[in-house]
C-alpha cells in the first residue's frame, strides 16, 4: 500500500510539472530535444512510480492520445497544427508528452486524495466491471466523435456549445460514478491542461486555427479531464479484473 502523500511529495509533483512546463516554452519547437529530454524523464519517474495501474493509465494514454491528435491535426480538419511534424502531423515527441504529462498529474492528483483523506469518499460504485469497461469505451467513441467533428465549427455559438457540451459531459461522468476521488480529476486536470496548453502556445509547439482567449479555445481545457478520467477509469476497473482472477487461481 502506498505511504501517506506529504507536502513535499506534492511540491515535487509541482516541480516536475513546472519543468514540463518550461520545456514547451523553451524548447518546443526543438523535436529532437524534447524526445531526449522527455524520453529520459519519463523513463526515471518510472524507476520510481510503476504502479500497474498507473503504468497502463501511462500506456494507453501515450498511445490513444497521440492517434487522436494525428486525426485532429490533419490538414482537412484546420483545428490546430504543430511546429513539428515527423510523425504524420505530429510531432515524435508527443507519446512521451503524454506519458510525462499523465505519470505527474495522476501522483499529483494521488496526493492531494491522500492528504484530503478523500479515499473515504466513495458512494457508489457499480459492481459489474464489464458494464463499466463498455461504458467508458462507449463515452470514449461519443468523445472522439465531439472533438474531432463538432470542434471543427469555427462560429461563435458552436464554440460555446461545444465547450458546454464538453464541461457537462465531464460532470455526469464524474457523478455517474459518484466517487470524490473521481470527481477531484476535473479541476486539477483543467488547471494543469490549461497551463500546458498555454506553455506549448508560448514556445510555439503548436497553433490553433480558432482561438477564444490569447491563442486558445476555451473548449480545450474540458477535453483533457474527460480524455484522462475515462482512461483511468478503464485502467483501474482492468487493475481489478486481473486481480480478482489471481485471487481466483
Amino acid at each position: 500500500m502506498r505511504p501517506k502523500a506529504t507536502f513535499g511529495s506534492l511540491l515535487l509533483k509541482v516541480a516536475l510539472m513546472v519543468f514540463f512546463w518550461l520545456l514547451l516554452v523553451v524548447w518546443g519547437q526543438n523535436s529532437i530535444l524534447m524526445l531526449i529530454v522527455l524520453s529520459a524523464s519519463t523513463l526515471v519517474m518510472l524507476t520510481f512510480w510503476h504502479e500497474r495501474v498507473e503504468v497502463m493509465r501511462m500506456i494507453a494514454l501515450a498511445i490513444v492520445a497521440p492517434a487522436l491528435e494525428i486525426l485532429a491535426t490533419n490538414p482537412s480538419l484546420d483545428i490546430y497544427s504543430y511546429a513539428s511534424q515527423e510523425l504524420v502531423t505530429v510531432p515524435y515527441w508527443l507519446a512521451f508528452a503524454w506519458a510525462f504529462f499523465t505519470l505527474v498529474t495522476f501522483r499529483f492528483i494521488d496526493d492531494v486524495i491522500s492528504l484530503l483523506d478523500l479515499e473515504k469518499g466513495v458512494f457508489f460504485l457499480l459492481e459489474n466491471k464489464g458494464l463499466l469497461l463498455s461504458i467508458e469505451i462507449l463515452v470514449l467513441a461519443a468523445y472522439a466523435a465531439l472533438v474531432l467533428f463538432a470542434w471543427n465549427c469555427t462560429g461563435d455559438t458552436n464554440t460555446a456549445l461545444l465547450l458546454f457540451l464538453l464541461a457537462f459531459t465531464n460532470l455526469i461522468v464524474c457523478f455517474v460514478y459518484n466517487r470524490k476521488a473521481d470527481i477531484i480529476i476535473l479541476p486539477i486536470c483543467i488547471i494543469s491542461a490549461t497551463v500546458s496548453e498555454y506553455a506549448g502556445i508560448a514556445g510555439n509547439a503548436w497553433e490553433y486555427t480558432t482561438a477564444d482567449l490569447w491563442g486558445l479555445p476555451l473548449c480545450v481545457p474540458f477535453a483533457y479531464p474527460l480524455l484522462m478520467f475515462i482512461f483511468n477509469r478503464f485502467a483501474l476497473d482492468v487493475d481489478f479484473m486481473i486481480g480478482e482472477r489471481r485471487a481466483r487461481e
